[in-house]
């Protein structure tokens, strides 16, 4: 019985336990085979049908169950129409559906999320509040003679749905975790080890069936990525299949929380492959989103290892770099108010009483319940970091609390870079002379460029960046700060405070730097070049 032998696998010589891993993939396939065959050939019973099913829960009532990951549920004070609460709502739609017996509505439902990611309003997914849904469904409510019926039934009524194998795949892993349990390997008995193996085997061989028809989903992604690490696949293999993933849905955030998971220390990685594998995907980023997906990735990690982690202690994590990432994330996804919660959790961790205090009253008038913890509460970092009631009373609560961050970078470049450093990040400029690069904002198609200035030196190649001008569309517009121009100067001054430093250009245009390093010209009073600026910078290009 392959149970029985993969229970020996490890204790057996090199050419035996391949003929055992065989064997039991063997049987996998056609332990599977036997489910999907006994399920498609069942008596249907009146009281599965999915008018009946409605029906008892006009009487029984239908309960959501599940959390979302990362945190706790939204509690009834969270915005309905934030990130957290809406993927919540749409898993229980995912359950109901499933549980009646609507299969038609529930494909059609997951199939139009899979084509538009990153669509609710603090950048996840529709798709992933839905999948996630299911799965909470099977870990918590369903025995699995009912949920492989369920699976079957959709089959039948949505002929050739991807999406519906795919969730038998999960259901399969889901169930192997089941036997496992989540403790560590040595609390787990040989016998449930060996079951747990099996089932993985079954979810491995579903995935490896759909490898080209669900090669467009990024749920066929995130399920070999899992699946590959529960059965112990080489890092390389791993990353591939995560590369072809993001090629595929580069803003499909539970992609890079799988492949986050995959680098723990507790399944064989470590934190150092974490900071590279973070740092590699900024890199991939800095163009478009400057350190969002910076923020993104660690505060994921965090969330990953739970309270016990000392992120910057621990990890390599910059906190500059998280921070301007936080900040472009607000600005990015304005009306999130679990973005801004995220930003305040984040800056208490890493003892920043300045920029919490700055988000202090809007995170108690903006609760995100879902981003806190026992540990980690609203109540905890106010202790932690010493700030009273009447220092939030005395918080301005404007839109330019958080655009006040100091920001120093631009489209992926630096103040302060070195030329050499400068040519390592982004290659050779598009133009240059003595005293400044030009670089696209985009590429030479796109309607944006990026005009980069440096210190006097001799010889020019010891300069250091000092300025970073943007001009162009709002389509090519970097990032790490909004678009600004055609706003008028008068604008500009009332968001982004008084207490500018004023100037000339050699061409006549006005110039204004403010405290947070924004670098603005203006010409007939409207802003027609934007970015940032050395501090102790005198002299205006």
């Amino acid at each position: 019985m392959a149970v029985a032998s993969a229970a020996e696998n490890d204790k057996a010589p090199p050419e035996l336990a391949s003929l055992i891993a065989e064997n039991n993939r063997v049987q996998a396939r056609l332990d599977r085979l036997g489910i999907r065959s006994r399920m498609e050939h069942r008596p249907r019973a009146l009281a599965a049908a999915s008018f009946i099913m409605k029906a008892r829960q006009l009487f029984t009532g239908f309960h959501c169950t599940g959390a979302l990951p990362g945190g706790s549920r939204p509690s009834d004070s969270d915005s309905k129409n934030d990130g957290p609460a809406m993927r919540r709502a749409l898993g229980c739609r995912a359950q109901q559906l499933f549980i009646d017996g609507d299969y038609e509505e529930l494909d059609a439902t997951m199939r139009r999320a899979a084509r538009s990611l990153a669509d609710l309003p603090d950048g996840s997914s529709s798709y992933e509040g839905l999948v996630r849904g299911l799965s909470d469904l099977f870990d918590g409510r369903f025995d699995p003679e009912q949920a492989f019926a369920h699976t079957a039934d959709w089959r039948r009524a949505v002929k050739n749905s991807v999406i519906a194998e795919l969730i038998e795949a999960m259901l399969l892993r889901d169930w192997g975790w089941s036997a496992r349990g989540t403790g560590y390997a040595n609390t787990v008995s040989a016998q449930n080890m060996a079951i747990y193996s099996e089932r993985t085997e079954m979810a491995a061989t579903a995935l490896a069936e759909l490898t080209e028809r669900a090669s467009d989903n990024p749920l066929w992604y995130t399920l070999s990525l899992d699946v590959g690490l529960d059965q112990a696949k080489d890092r390389d293999t791993l990353r591939n299949i995560f590369d072809r993933g993001i090629e595929k849905a580069p803003d499909y955030l539970p992609l890079y929380r799988a492949m986050l998971r995959i680098l723990m220390p507790r399944w064989g990685g470590s934190f150092d492959e974490v900071d590279r594998f973070i740092d590699q995907m900024q890199a991939r980023n800095a163009r478009d989103r400057g350190y969002e997906r910076y923020a993104q990735l660690y505060a994921i990690y965090a969330w990953l290892e739970g309270d016990t982690l000392d992120l910057f202690a621990d990890t390599g994590a910059g906190w500059s770099g998280m921070k301007l990432g936080f900040a472009g994330l607000t600005k990015r996804y304005p009306q999130s108010d679990a973005v801004l919660n995220t930003f305040a959790n984040f800056s208490s961790r890493a003892s920043d009483k300045d920029t919490y205090l700055q988000l202090r009253k809007a995170v108690g008038l903006k609760p995100a319940s879902s981003v806190w913890s026992d540990k980690i509460s609203v109540e905890s970092c106010d202790k932690k970091l010493g700030v009273t009631a009447e220092e939030v009373r005395n918080v301005a609560l404007t839109p330019a609390a958080v655009t006040q961050e100091r920001v120093r970078s631009l489209g992926g470049i630096e103040l302060g870079m070195t030329l050499a450093e400068l040519q390592a990040a982004k290659g050779a400029p598009a133009e240059k002379n003595s005293t400044e690069w030009m670089y696209y904002s985009v590429d030479a198609q796109h309607d944006g460029k990026l005009i980069v200035s440096f210190t006097p030196s001799d010889p020019p190649s010891d300069g250091v960046v000092q300025t970073i001008l943007f001009s162009g569309d709002e389509a090519s517009a970097p990032r790490e700060l909004p678009y600004l121009i055609g706003r008028s100067r008068d604008q500009i001054v009332e968001e982004y405070g008084k207490r500018s430093r004023r100037g000339m250009t050699a061409e006549g245009d006005m110039t204004f730097r403010f405290p947070n390093g924004l670098y603005v010209i203006t010409r007939n009073e409207k802003v027609y070049r934007y970015g940032v600026a050395a501090l102790n910078q005198r002299r205006d290009p």
